[in-house]
């Protein structure tokens, strides 16, 4: 079989990863476990991928903390710019019989950049013939830098200080596209953090307001059409005592109606006989010489009867309302309109609400121009949800950057140089005609004393090409020259595709965090990552949460010291069995090692049947850890995360 895997291949397996991440189309969660020592504590075993040891792997698992949008990154080998070092130029014919200076094989192994100590990154579009570079390149024009020793170089990227702390290793450089969509990354929501999904939320009453001072402020609703109970009788709220409406249950609520949207005021209830709801937008309606708003609205029935409703599908600009009644001045509230997502610019995000919990959010559009956003979990009267927390991550674009500039004017279809094959003979005058099928390119030859042809001078690399051939005319004979065409979107304009980052780095800190509200002193020696863990007793629910517990919390009468950890405790004649993670008095931690499964009312018992207790409470584990995909797994040392002391996880996956 003839096939080839081309250098872009591994490159793209690992984007497709990134955006997974970056979107939240999967969810990647670092685990900690394996309390129990290793035979050879100071020389961990090796991990294996059999089934039976992943099963092992997954039954010890303590903890999972979740890999967030600014934890993974990708990485390219580490290459320092150090004096009379030889660096390559950029070109793509490198092959077994064709060698870079430094002896490698392909572009993508070649030596074609450095890290200087100012921490930028350079590319080398020429290497004066394979000479040694003896002047650090500096400098962030968006133009060709030219050094003294002959070297041209292309400032790529500025490593700034929140990637270097994260990501920059002796072995590793953090590489990053700035500019990711057609706002540049400025300000946009493109992911977010849920660090409480809450509970009983109603997928046809809740909805999402993004606060902020970019552009697109509001965020979409799931349900299109929301239908409200009304009564009319007595009550009081700020403008006194009266006749007022209340709209499920709750005394003249303020209103929030997102546009697009259909409302519908049932007034069936008898309590409604002799009034309609209505709409203006003053907010004693028609009482003082205001109108009534009709746009949208529809009158079917009569109020106290069955059947009898107030509908309003709300237009798109509509202005902010207030509902009213003809029978009392004050019976109502202002009826705000929200402005709905997908216009151009706007935050565009979709909640997914899953068994009242909400397990994600559907980032359509993330809007733009963002230097803080607030997302407010907001419900429609009626609603008993409560207790959702979630952060909104913004993109690190940034127009004033200088790499963003140089990915801006990155000029597609350029020549990035032309090597002289042949220098020939005879010369003391010659021309370079380019042909091809772009504009604009312009190099003059560089001819010795002896007549020969040894380099080119760069006036202009032209655009537009996506091919070009060389042909050297003159008075001397012989001088033969080829083109190395710039990557796709020119030089500097996707510095991660073009440095062939085939890396990510996932990042994350363990510090001395509870666990089901107990803090642990333990040990742990095993750490892994898992894609798409699902929820405790769930197989479809994806876990969103920052961080989760495979353990059980209990509590009953006992001394903690009792139960030591690492033990088992179980029940009589060993029906049930459990290890200690944690033990305080009156509480504790525990994993289930064979399926057991702690119940109030269990009577657990320490080695040799002693100290017997009562379960009085048993808080389950929030994440099934026999569920996702286990991606990777480390033994490792004795590691203990304290308060005073967090512990740093690198890992570096190769695709």
């Amino acid at each position: 079989m003839t096939a080839v895997v081309t250098s872009l291949f591994h490159p793209n397996l690992a984007n497709t990863v990134y955006e997974e991440i970056q979107s939240r189309g999967a969810i990647y969660h670092y685990f900690v476990g394996q309390v129990l020592a290793w035979s050879d504590e100071a020389s961990p075993p090796l991990p294996t991928g059999i089934p039976s040891y992943e099963n092992s792997v997954r039954n010890n698992i303590v903890q999972s903390k979740q890999i967030q949008i600014n934890d993974v990154a990708f990485v390219i080998p580490r290459i320092n710019w150090e004096v009379n070092e030889v660096y390559d130029m950029f070109d793509d014919t490198y092959t077994q019989t064709n060698l870079s200076s430094t002896g490698a094989t392909s572009l993508q192994d070649a030596r074609i950049y450095v890290l200087t100590e100012d921490f930028n990154v350079y590319k080398c579009i020429y290497n004066n013939n394979g000479a040694a570079s003896t002047v650090e390149p500096s400098g962030t024009s968006s133009n060709y830098l030219e050094t003294a020793d002959g070297y041209v170089w292309k400032f790529m990227a500025f490593i700034p200080l929140g990637l270097r702390n994260k990501f920059l290793t002796t072995g590793f450089i953090p590489i990053t596209k700035t500019v990711k969509n057609r706002y540049y990354s400025e300000g946009t929501i493109t992911s977010y953090n849920i660090l409480d999904g809450g509970q009983d939320y109603d997928p046809n009453e809740t909805y999402a307001l993004v606060t902020g001072d970019g552009s697109g402020p509001y965020a979409k609703r799931l349900s299109t059409v929301v239908t409200y109970d009304i009564e009319y009788k007595d009550g009081t709220n700020v403008n006194g005592f009266g006749k007022k409406f209340y709209i499920n249950n709750e005394i003249t609520p303020q209103l929030y109606l997102t546009e697009g949207n259909t409302y519908r005021f049932e007034q069936s209830h008898l309590s409604n006989a002799g009034t309609t709801l209505k709409f203006s937008t003053v907010s004693d309606g028609t009482w003082h010489g205001g109108t009534e708003y009709t746009t949208g609205v529809t009158y079917v029935g009569t109020p106290g009867t069955s059947g009898a409703y107030t509908e309003i599908t709300v237009e798109e600009g509509a202005p902010d309302l207030f509902y009213f009644s003809e029978d009392d001045e004050y019976a109502g509230e202002e009826a705000y309109t929200i402005t709905n997502a997908g216009i151009d610019g706007a935050a565009n995000i979709e909640l997914v609400i899953e068994n009242g919990v909400i397990t994600g959010l559907v980032i359509l559009d993330g809007g733009f121009g963002y230097d803080t956003a607030t997302l407010n979990v907001s419900k429609d009267i009626g609603d008993p949800g409560t207790g959702a927390s979630i952060t909104l991550n913004l993109s690190e674009g940034d127009l004033d950057t200088q790499q963003a500039n140089v990915e801006l004017l990155a000029t597609d279809g350029e020549i990035s140089y032309i090597v002289i094959e042949n220098g020939g003979t005879g010369y003391t005058n010659a021309i370079i005609t380019i042909d091809g099928d772009g504009s604009g390119a312009n190099f003059t030859p560089v001819i010795n004393q002896a007549g020969i042809i040894t380099g080119v001078n760069v006036v202009n690399q032209g655009s537009g090409y996506s091919y070009a051939n060389i042909t050297i005319t003159g008075d001397g004979r012989d001088a033969t020259a080829r083109a190395i065409m710039a990557p796709s979107g020119g030089h500097g304009s996707n510095a991660p595709d073009e440095l062939f980052a085939d890396t990510l780095c996932f990042y994350s800190n363990f510090e001395n965090e509870a666990i089901q509200n107990l803090t642990v002193n333990n040990e742990f020696r095993q750490i892994g990552i898992i894609k798409n863990l699902t929820e405790f007793g769930s197989i479809h629910n994806r876990f969103n949460i920052e961080l989760g517990s495979a353990c059980y919390a209990i509590t009953g009468t006992f001394s903690g010291n009792n139960y030591p950890e690492d033990s088992n405790i179980t029940t009589s004649g060993g029906g049930k069995s459990l290890r200690v993670v944690t033990s305080n008095d009156n509480s504790m931690l525990l994993q289930s090692l064979d399926g057991s499964i702690p119940s109030v009312g269990d009577v657990f018992y320490s080695a040799g049947e002693l100290n017997p207790f009562t379960i009085s409470t048993v808080t389950d584990p929030t994440i099934n850890k026999f569920s996702g995909n286990m991606l990777y797994v480390d033994n490792k040392q004795a590691f203990t995360p304290s308060g005073e002391q967090s512990v740093v996880f690198r890992t570096f996956i190769k695709y």
